[in-house]
């Protein structure tokens, strides 16, 4: 049996001091050392250069232990867009609490810099075939029809650091440089080995900083002051000997990943799974308990929470090698953390497994109660084949982690590119009705052939035309990202993180140039729910009813239904909307979806891997229908989009048994990097029993029939129009967005409606 749920006051301590903790004065120094330190190395390689950089920023950075600390460790975003695509920072608020997050979007993504930097290195320029196609991708991209985020979004190889110990690492680096055969490779290896000592300085960094906070801390502090300093110093090189310098490692290595790269989704991967051999350990040999190790659990969490918005996804659960359920007590810790802290941070992922007994159920859902969003759910029997087709081998299948929002990856071995192309299924829709034109700014758009709406005489040829836009639209997406892939590498490699990757020191290989084990390519949809539905208003009200012709409805939509209430009411309450268990919307939905994934076979990436696919959207159904025109569908210009491949808010109107067998329809077999089924519940239908069996059941049945992923949002309509009221009030309100669980007060209003606007299940 294991102990109840309780928060030791030390952890309590930490919570109830979070945002005094939080240390802002590094936030642009960042930016500056490396824009120094590479000008100082600019005759170098570039790997190099950023290698430096790295190295000058982890001496120059503050660090420091506090002396109520628990582990050592600060995770910060800092400015970094000298060395990667990203826009200049435009100032830090002081408080990092209080900021709503600068760069963990699109908008501040800077594709434009990607391609500067593959002429750079082709010779090419503006003019060429390459640089028109991109031409064509910026004006998709400005217009709402692309997003490309290609940075972070990888798990890096904690496993491998804390197997190792950083001296074993280095000692394979210098062995790979004896051997290494091109200037390229010695290049990338050097960074690499510069970059691992640079980090084992910083650890001992915090060993020398924890030693100093020692000289005047009170004495309740010493003892775990101490036991800090000398965790440091033994992992600073060698492999952690106990579970808490396990735990410090883990962290450490977290933390100095995330001063090479932003946390776009920088993951832990299975951190029960990582752990559990130390504890294990110590357990039998009675230097542990359950409670001590939760104590360091839930520090852990705290720190993750510091990095607000950061998308580091956590993974729990899940199979072993022999297929049977790997779930043990820090699976549990780790549940109970997020319940005891209620951050936004670390996100936690679960992996099903038919063999859970009632108690794990019960942690389960215990945290799902909370309203947190945690944890999202997978289905192994559906997410393993999906990696096995997108090229990983059944051995390694089996230990995939997720990436940021619903991404599957395998830790240490895989990068996979998980934002690297997504394209707005209801944008083409909303082209092809507008001419070729974007009905929002009015300029001409990458579209194949725009017709004469009034030649085309039945819905079947519009429906033809439809499937051909959207494969030529994610054509001209993936031979875009394909030839920036190609240089990637080379204008913006990560040679810390490639360090810690299975095959990059063998290789000599950056891990974003294919130095690991797999590197996949990913291809996210959005809209997904918006087009189908619109397709189907389309036939039901042009084709079928003849109430108004298809000219006619297209500038009604550019008009955003001005004077035509009652039609948009008709189209928005049409029984044949997606997640209604309707036949034949789902028959439509399945078909453009097998058409979607057909696209992704028809190519190979840079390093001649496959494309796999993707049915979430982080937030891009926001930013996206906000570029997006009103739509058949009864949707008005400029809302959201549809969450992931969930129904359109508000159109699931039978019952939650409903949304899954029209999910299920869709081939979620194919969905090797995951997807978004978003289900909002209001939190007195959850208490009672029945009710909360009934959810387990629907869990059950879905990923039954073949289901990947699902996930709840347990919060009340009137609590969500009250904090948008008063933001202030509810300032700790977390709700899940789509595929990530953010505070509500620091979402845009766009995605407060949307989530406002959700079909809430209450009995």
């Amino acid at each position: 049996m294991l102990p109840e749920y309780r928060v030791d006051p030390r952890v309590q301590y930490l919570i109830d001091h979070f945002e005094d903790d939080i240390i802002t004065a590094d936030h642009g120094l960042r930016y500056q050392v490396y824009e120094r330190v590479m000008a100082e190395h600019a005759a170098e390689p570039k790997v190099m250069q950023i290698a430096h950089a790295y190295h000058a920023f982890l001496l120059e950075k503050d660090v420091t232990v506090l002396p109520h600390d628990l582990l050592a460790g600060q995770l910060h975003y800092y400015g970094y867009a000298t060395a990667m695509p990203l826009s200049a920072p435009k100032g830090v608020p002081e408080k990092q609490a209080d900021r709503k997050p600068m760069l963990l979007n699109y908008e501040n993504y800077e594709v434009r810099k990607e391609m500067d930097g593959y002429f750079a290195v082709t010779g090419k320029t503006w003019d060429s075939p390459e640089g028109r196609l991109f031409r064509r991708m910026l004006s998709g991209r400005d217009h709402g029809l692309y997003g490309r985020y290609n940075i972070g979004h990888n798990i890096a190889g904690y496993e491998r650091v804390l197997t190792c110990g950083f001296s074993k690492l280095i000692e394979e680096g210098e062995a790979a440089l004896a051997a290494a055969k091109t200037d390229a490779q010695r290049a990338q290896i050097r960074a690499m080995l510069l970059s691992d000592r640079a980090v084992v300085q910083y650890i001992r960094r915090y060993a020398d900083s924890a030693r100093r906070a020692m000289a005047t801390a009170e004495p309740m502090y010493q003892d775990t002051l101490r036991r800090i300093a000398e965790a440091c110093e033994q992992v600073a090189e060698g492999r952690p000997e106990t579970f808490f310098q396990a735990v410090q490692l883990l962290l450490l290595v977290h933390d100095a990943i995330i001063c090479e790269s932003v946390t776009g989704s920088l993951s832990l991967g299975r951190l029960d799974q990582i752990l559990y051999p130390y504890y294990a350990a110590e357990l039998r040999a009675g230097t542990i308990d359950f409670d001590g190790a939760s104590v360091l659990i839930d520090a852990l969490w705290v720190k993750f929470a510091q990095l607000m918005q950061g998308f580091q996804n956590v993974c729990l659960g899940g199979c072993d090698e022999n297929g049977r359920f790997a779930g043990n007590d820090l699976t549990v810790m780790a549940l109970r953390a997020s319940r005891k802290t209620m951050f936004d941070q670390p996100l936690v992922s679960f992996r099903y497994h038919p063999d859970m007994d009632d108690g794990m159920w019960n942690e389960v859902q215990d945290l799902i109660d909370t309203g947190l969003g945690f944890p999202a759910l997978f289905n192994d029997a559906a997410v393993i084949p999906a990696k096995i087709e997108a090229g990983a081998a059944p051995e390694h299948a089996w230990r995939y982690g997720v990436v940021g929002c619903v991404e599957p990856s395998l830790g240490g071995l895989e990068y996979s590119n998980t934002e690297e192309l997504r394209v707005n299924w209801a944008k083409v829709l909303d082209t092809m009705l507008s001419g070729g034109m974007c009905s929002i700014r009015g300029d001409r758009m990458p579209i194949v052939k725009p017709r004469d709406l009034g030649e085309i005489q039945s819905f079947e040829e519009f429906y033809r035309w439809y499937q051909e836009e959207l494969a030529e639209a994610t054509r001209l997406g993936i031979r875009c990202a394909n030839l920036l892939d190609s240089t990637y590498a080379a204008n913006f490699p990560v040679p810390f993180m490639s360090s810690t990757m299975t095959g990059c020191y063998d290789s000599g290989k950056d891990v974003s140039g294919g130095g690991g084990v797999y590197h996949f390519s990913s291809l996210n949809s959005c809209g997904v729910a918006d087009a189908v539905d619109s397709l189907m208003a389309i036939r039901e009200l042009v084709y079928e009813r003849k109430l108004v012709t298809l000219p006619q409805l297209a500038e009604i939509c550019r008009n955003d239904f001005e004077g035509h209430e009652g039609l948009r009411l008709l189209a928005d309450n049409l029984p044949c909307r997606f997640g209604n268990d309707d036949p034949e919307t789902d028959r439509v939905a399945q078909e453009l979806t097998n058409l979607f994934f057909r696209v992704t076979t028809e190519f190979r990436n840079p390093f001649g891997s496959r494309w796999q696919m993707g049915l979430y959207t982080v937030d891009s159904h926001s930013f996206m229908g906000e570029k997006t025109g009103a739509l058949p569908d009864g949707r008005h210009r400029g809302l959201s989009l549809a969450n992931g491949m969930s129904p359109c808010q508000g159109a699931d109107r039978q019952s939650p048994t409903a949304v899954v067998l029209s999910s299920v329809k869709l081939p979620q077999q194919h969905c090797g990097n995951g997807l978004v089924l978003d289900m909002k519940f209001n939190p007195a239908f959850l208490k009672q029993r029945e009710h909360r069996l009934g959810v387990r059941e629907l869990i059950r049945t879905y990923f039954a029939l073949g289901g990947l992923e699902i996930q709840f949002n347990v919060v009340s309509r009137e609590t969500l129009l009250a904090a948008k009221a008063d933001p202030q009030k509810y300032r700790n309100l977390v709700v899940r967005v789509s595929g990530f669980s953010a505070y509500f007060y620091n979402l845009s209003s766009t995605l407060q409606d949307e989530i406002i606007a959700r079909t809430e299940y209450a009995g």
